[in-house]
């Protein structure tokens, strides 16, 4: 069994998704992979965020 830490939440919870179990909830990974894949920001992941080749962009 692999616990983990429930970023919505805030607190320790089991791990049930991702290859290796480090997300507790559907939730945190459907809205972690909207955010980190495609850029969709939410009210879990509000920021946006700026790849490498953009940090000198004002809009990042």
């Amino acid at each position: 069994m692999h616990r983990t830490w429930g970023v919505l939440s805030g607190l320790e919870m089991l791990g049930s998704f991702c290859w290796k179990a480090n997300v507790a909830k559907l939730v945190h990974q459907t809205a972690g992979a909207f955010h980190g894949d495609i850029g969709i920001t939410s009210r879990h992941f509000p920021n946006e965020t700026c790849p490498l080749r953009q940090e000198d962009s004002l809009d990042c």
